[in-house]
Parts: C-alpha cells; structure tokens; sequence
C-alpha cells in the first residue's frame, strides 16, 4: 500500500464538507462553480518548495491533490464533480504518492471522480443547463491547460456562459465559522498560546532572533501543526517598528522589546497572535508607559465585542484611547478630535484593528456590504490588534523612538458576546513574573 503524504479527510470533516456543500448549492441555485487546486513550484534552483493547498478549493474538497479541480453543479445527477490528474510513476519518483482517481470519491465524498482530461466533456454537458460559472480567480485564470482548454470550450459551446468570481459567493460562505471550525480555531489559538510562551522563556539578551523562531516553530510542530499561519516576525529593538519584519537575524540586546508575531495551523485554520515582552524581563518605564497604553486600547475594544457591533465601532474605541494616551505621552500634538478627522495618528499606528481569520490567515469575507459595515455575528473569528510603533526620526517625545508594541488575540463572536482563543501572557506584571519565573527555572 502506498503511504501518502497526506491523511484524507475524516469521518467528522466529511460531514462538515456535506453542510458546506449544502450551503453552496443555496447560494448557486442554477449556477456553477468551478474550484482549482494550487500548482506546486520550484525555487529558482529547481529544487521544489513545500505544496500549499488553495484555501478555497481545499474548504470544499478536503482534498490535497496538486492541479485536481472540482466542478459544483446543483442541478447536476452529481452535484459534486472531482477531477484529479493521473497518476504517474515518474512523478512520484520526485514528489512521492499522488491520489489514486478511484479513491476520490471514498476518501472526498465526491459524487464522481474522474481524470482530469475528463473536465471538458463533462463542463460541455452543465454548461447547457446554466448561464453562470463562478471560478476562483486569486489562482491565474486556469491552473493548466486541460482546464484553460476546458473553459474555452464551455464559452464556445455553452450559448456564451459568463465566468464569474467566486470570491465574494464563497467569502459570505466561509466567514461565518460552523461548530468544527471553531474547535480547530481554539486548537490553533491554544497550540499558538504556549508557542508563544516558548518563546518568552528562550528571548533573553543575546540570543538571536532566529533562535527564539526556531523555538517556538519547533514547539508548534511538535504539537502536530504542519504549518505555520505565516512566516513568524521576530523583532527586537526599533525592528519591532516594521510591521512586516521577517529578516529574523539581529541579537536581542539589554533592555529592549521583543515583538512576536506568529501564528499556527491546525486542520488547515490558523491562529495569529503578537506578543511584545522586555527581553531583559522588566519592562523600562517608558516601554510600561506604551505597552499599558496599547493594552487599553486592545482591552477596550475586546469590551464591545458582541453580536451587532462591528469592527468600524471597535476600531473607533481602540483609536480614541490611543490617540488620548499619545497626546498625554507627547508623542502627539493638537486635539483628539482634529487629530482623529485627519488621520495625523498613522505614522504612529499605520495598521486597522484587525482581519478575519480563518483558512487564510487574512481569511476571504468582504468588511461592507452595501455600503455598510457588516454586523458581527456568532461565528465570525478575527483578530483584536492595536499597536504603536514610534520610529527612530519621531521628533516628539523622542525618547519613546525605536520602541514598537502590538498586542494581538483571536476572537470569536459568541451568542452572549465573544470568546478569546489566544491566552497567553500579556498584563505587565503578568508578563514580567511569567519571564522572570521560567527565565529562574531554566
């Protein structure tokens, strides 16, 4: 028997896949869709790089196949249509076991599965019953050529089909996290938690910033997480002022801030945390000063969340308060009021509250509709992240430049409010007796 690379999916994700598709075909009606897998690439050296699924063909497949597409027709005798590429000896020689095609519809629940050179004859057949094909475009148009050849003959034979996005039908869909979801978003939140405090024990003064990643990379996929969310950022001192800083090379010095911002995958959902803790264990009176003042700004913002508010209304609390402590710091200068109009906050805290989370760590799902801020509902995961990061040329309140903070939860919306799946270390004194009391130990 073949070992694969990948488990297939479960008795429970099957059942979960039977809901969602019960849910595309509400959302379809007469319409179809077609869904590709991702292509595996090379580096520039020819040697190959680790095969991530598309997120969207792998929430509606469960499936793990390179170039494998899948075809949704609810009208169709088999609404659900799997095609895989054949299996080739030569292939797998380099890049192990590919799925076997009379697998599929066992371990996917297909309704049919069949080769990929099958698709054009089969995309003919429901083209003529429908006048709208939705694809998920964040791929290129086609992934190869059978499904570039497969679509060309669909608009020359479907009585001129039009090919839409599925991003915004399949969006709606996926913002709203069933049951399942949920219980593998609090096991990545929890496996990213003690991840993080990994890290806290390993970033005293000079270790590098690369140990403390590959600290808490090990640790995650020891617990059985095959991903991390993103690559991890690991900045100390004024690198903690870029935003997106993954160099990860500079030795940890006396007295400065170390930023975490790493995340966890668990069942193809991730968590995204960001902690911000003193190196050298005790935070120096200015970093108190910012850090107190972000984790208000986090605090009264997590105090809002419930059904019917929105991120607008956590984004406007977050902003206020620290807008009020960055005028009280000096770092600001003017009126709340004109400060918050104009926007005259950004250099200082350039980023929004935060994202939805989920199957991508920016999971899809649209933030208006309408016009109009969509209302949280149970269900819906997103990150809780404010931050400062005051740059080395600030020319106010100078002594606070190269100090950066950001302090970041996973939410979820819950019937009576929300539940917080990131526990980890963040109060002031909190963080200093957890560093101080496991630094002591080891």
């Amino acid at each position: 028997m073949k070992k694969s690379a990948y488990r297939h999916p479960s008795a429970t994700f099957l059942q979960e896949l039977r809901l969602r598709h019960k849910n595309l075909y509400q959302a379809l009606g007469h319409k179809m869709c077609l869904v590709q897998a991702a292509s595996g690439h090379n580096s520039t050296t020819y040697s190959r790089l680790p095969f991530k699924q598309d997120s969207d063909f792998f929430y509606l497949t469960g499936c793990h196949a390179e170039q494998a597409v899948a075809l949704f027709a609810p009208k169709s005798n088999e609404p659900y249509k799997l095609f895989l590429p054949p299996e080739d000896k030569y292939i797998e020689l380099w890049n192990g076991p590919m799925t076997p095609i009379e697998n599929g519809t066992e371990a996917f629940g297909a309704d049919g599965c069949y080769p990929l050179s099958e698709l054009k004859n089969h995309l003919k057949v429901n083209a003529a019953t429908t006048d709208t094909l939705y694809l998920n475009l964040r791929q290129k148009l086609a992934a190869n050529a059978e499904v570039t050849e497969a679509l060309e003959h669909a608009r020359v034979h479907g009585s001129g089909i039009e090919l839409r996005h599925l991003r915004r039908l399949l969006g709606q869909l996926r913002l709203k996290k069933s049951h399942y979801e949920i219980e593998n978003l609090r096991m990545a939140g929890k496996i990213g938690s003690e991840m993080h405090k990994v890290a806290m024990k390993t970033g005293n003064v000079g270790v590098n910033e690369c140990e403390i990643q590959a600290a808490l990379e090990h640790y995650a996929r020891t617990q059985g997480s095959h991903w991390m969310g993103y690559p991890s950022i690991v900045a100390s001192g004024s690198n903690s002022c870029c935003l997106h800083y993954v160099v990860n090379n500079c030795d940890v010095a006396q007295d400065e801030l170390v930023l975490v911002d790493a995340g966890c995958e668990w069942e193809s959902v991730t968590s995204d945390i960001t902690r911000t803790w003193p190196a050298s264990s005790k935070f120096t009176k200015l970093q108190r000063d910012l850090y107190s003042l972000v984790l208000s700004a986090q605090s009264n913002a997590l105090a809002i969340i419930k059904p019917g508010a929105t991120l607008k209304m956590l984004e406007d609390v977050a902003t206020e308060t620290l807008v009020d402590g960055m005028l009280r710091l000096g770092l600001l200068k003017g009126t709340a009021k004109e400060i918050i109009e104009k926007k005259e906050y950004k250099h200082l805290y350039p980023h929004s509250i935060g994202h939805w989370l989920g199957g991508d760590v920016h999971d899809v799902g649209h933030y208006l509709e309408f016009g109009s801020e969509i209302p949280l509902q149970e269900g819906h995961c997103f990150t809780v992240e404010p931050g400062i990061y005051v740059p080395l040329d600030h020319q106010l309140a100078s002594h606070y430049n190269g100090i950066g903070i950001r302090i970041e939860d996973n939410i979820v919306v819950t019937a009576q409010g929300h539940e917080n799946l990131t526990i980890c270390p963040k109060g002031v004194d909190e963080i200093e007796h957890f560093i101080g009391q496991n630094r002591a130990i080891s």
